[in-house]
């Protein structure tokens, strides 16, 4: 294409999230690409406040202080309209942006429409997992079925949502895995000296991402003084509807000396790099940028077996119905979620195996990323075959 295309990401907001770091480095490097490319945010809520996005255009539709419901979004739909006349490709990134992306584009204004998949119709489910869930869950399921026939392009960023793309919504999809990591940190000598060992899990604080598995993993730990023994510690990272109940469950059993629930950050660098483990129970995931962020740093992952715990490294070559109980790979260890004892299992061996923690280790600071920064190369691709 000899002219190139004005670009518009259209997000729901911009909160501390994976799918919004996503957002911000394609943002970057499309404009640094000669790309002009602007964000347009359904709710005002910016929460990368340590970024300097100012030299970016970044407009709103809702107030931060109002709720994100359709009478709002229809209330100011002459608005979204006259903002997306201004652009020729709309990409957007989360479900309710992504319909309203091919709405527009099919009924009101013929542009090219780009949606990016990163979670499936199932984490409604899992999240409320009520008769209210289900419904979410089968809305979502058939009215993506319906709307995203009408995409120009279908990107998902792992092998698994393109197998939910194909069989469900029998449809093409492009994988572009997440373009997060700039530059690979350098490894460094582990410090078997360290006064305690660190387990981290970053996340929101919500059912989806079972933070409460985990707790009382601890608390089974804690029972035998295992805790104590070994002086481990668990920092929960993030915010959300479940922050008091999980802080209940800490107070009533006696955790809040090895475990403490902090929010989020802008910069999780110093917390990857003096941690012991990055720990996950997630019930299910497209792949979590905090497990990116963790390999590169060369931090080891515990993690459930989801399905992109199995895509972090092409060098596994089993699956889930493998795991009895818990398998090390060369990130660190996936376990079966099935039973809590897997867990604690897995942290018993990893805590008396320092030389199986240092091959861990080596196996990190050696293996090349799949999701580099550069992966936003990809999506100018798809954009400029995209015929204006």
């Amino acid at each position: 294409m000899d002219k190139k295309s004005k670009l518009l990401i259209f997000s729901n907001d911009l909160k501390k999230g994976g799918i919004e770091k996503v957002i911000i480095n394609s943002l970057i490097y499309f404009n640094t690409y000669k790309y002009k490319t602007d964000i347009l945010l359904i709710k005002n809520n910016i929460q990368f406040v340590n970024l300097d996005l100012k030299k970016y255009k970044i407009d709103f539709i809702i107030d931060n202080k109002k709720k994100l419901t359709f009478l709002n979004v229809i209330l100011n739909f002459k608005k979204i309209l006259n903002i997306f006349y201004s652009y020729n490709i709309i990409i957007s990134h989360h479900d309710f942006s992504n319909y309203l992306n091919l709405i527009i584009s099919y009924f009101f204004k013929n542009h090219k429409s780009i949606i990016v998949i990163h979670t499936y119709p199932k984490f409604y489910f899992y999240n409320q997992k009520s008769f209210t869930g289900l419904l979410k869950f089968i809305f979502h399921k058939y009215l993506q079925k319906f709307l995203y026939k009408f995409a120009n392009e279908v990107i998902v960023i792992s092998n698994d949502l393109k197998k939910y793309v194909t069989l469900d919504l029998k449809r093409n999809s492009t994988l572009i895995y997440n373009p997060i990591i700039k530059t690979k940190k350098n490894f460094s000598k582990i410090n078997y000296n360290i006064k305690s060992k660190n387990f981290i899990c970053i996340g929101s604080l919500k059912r989806l991402k079972n933070h409460i598995y985990i707790l009382k993993v601890f608390n089974e730990l804690n029972k035998i003084k295992y805790l104590q023994k070994y002086n481990i510690n668990l920092e929960i990272i993030g915010e959300g509807k479940q922050y008091k109940y999980l802080s209940n469950y800490i107070k009533n059993n006696n955790l809040n000396k090895y475990v403490k629930i902090k929010k989020n950050y802008d910069d999780l660098g110093d917390v990857y790099k003096n941690s012991y483990f990055l720990i996950s129970a997630s019930l299910l995931e497209g792949i979590p940028n905090v497990f990116v962020e963790s390999q590169s740093y060369n931090l080891p992952i515990i993690t459930s077996d989801i399905p992109a715990a199995f895509e972090l490294t092409d060098n596994i070559t089993f699956d889930k119905k493998d795991i009895k109980e818990f398998e090390i790979v060369d990130y660190g260890i996936i376990f079966n979620q099935k039973n809590k004892k897997n867990l604690v299992n897995a942290i018993k061996f990893i805590i008396s195996n320092n030389d199986e923690y240092a091959k861990i280790k080596f196996n990190l600071s050696k293996n090349e990323s799949k999701f580099t920064y550069n992966n936003n190369s990809q999506y100018l691709k798809i954009i400029e075959s995209i015929d204006i």
